[in-house]
């Protein structure tokens, strides 16, 4: 077999088009692809094994993005691995911004944050409003906050989502309209104390004059 006669035979074995679902076969043919020089077998190599060998994922992505510098799929997905607080050996959450910067730009292009399914809309608000409270905080008004207001975006409409579809469990959109309202009130609250400051700035410049 050629190298993409090998990787069209691995997404049908991912996909189940034609065949049984077959993962592990799936997997040793996308790196017999890889190796061959098919660049998104490496894509498809680190979604397999992101689940179990996050750093390996890792390292494939970036391999992979040094051939599609562009694809906003495996930005979201480095992103993510980047900023998961949960698995410390991996989690560096500036280097997961810089990645999901990137897929900003290429979103906002593509039609905004109306245009992305449901789970990535959770799982970037998910992100973001979890990088405001991990995060070490220098600049906390100006630097987190752009974050909690982020998540509230991506919060929203994966709560809006999420009401249409109706294969969310109730109780995913229940914890969801909780997270929102969270972010909501550091909002609410950010900005309460910014405007006191500006008021109270704004009354000693009079007296001052």
């Amino acid at each position: 077999m050629t190298a993409q006669e090998k990787f069209d035979l691995a997404y049908k074995y991912l996909t189940g088009d034609g065949v049984a679902v077959d993962v592990a076969k799936a997997a040793g043919l996308f790196e017999e692809a890889a190796e061959a020089g098919i660049a998104g077998a490496l894509y498809y190599l680190a979604m397999i094994i992101q689940g179990f060998d996050p750093q390996g994922a890792i390292e494939l992505y970036e391999k992979y993005l040094d051939k599609r510098p562009d694809d906003s799929d495996a930005l979201f997905a480095l992103g993510a691995l980047y900023c998961d607080w949960k698995k410390p050996q991996q989690w560096n959450p500036e280097k997961g911004q810089r990645f999901l910067e990137r897929f900003e730009i290429i979103k906002d292009k593509n039609g905004g944050v109306k245009k992305l399914p449901f789970y990535t809309c959770m799982e970037l608000g998910e992100i973001y409003a979890n990088s405001g409270l991990v995060r070490v905080r220098e600049n906390y008004g100006k630097h987190d906050i752009k974050y909690i207001r982020k998540a509230k975006e991506y919060l929203e409409e994966a709560v809006a989502k999420g009401k249409e579809n109706p294969n969310v469990p109730p109780e995913l959109l229940s914890l969801l309209e909780e997270q929102l309202s969270n972010q909501i009130s550091r909002i609410e609250a950010h900005d309460a104390i910014v405007q006191g400051f500006n008021e109270l700035q704004h009354g000693l410049n009079k007296i001052i004059r």
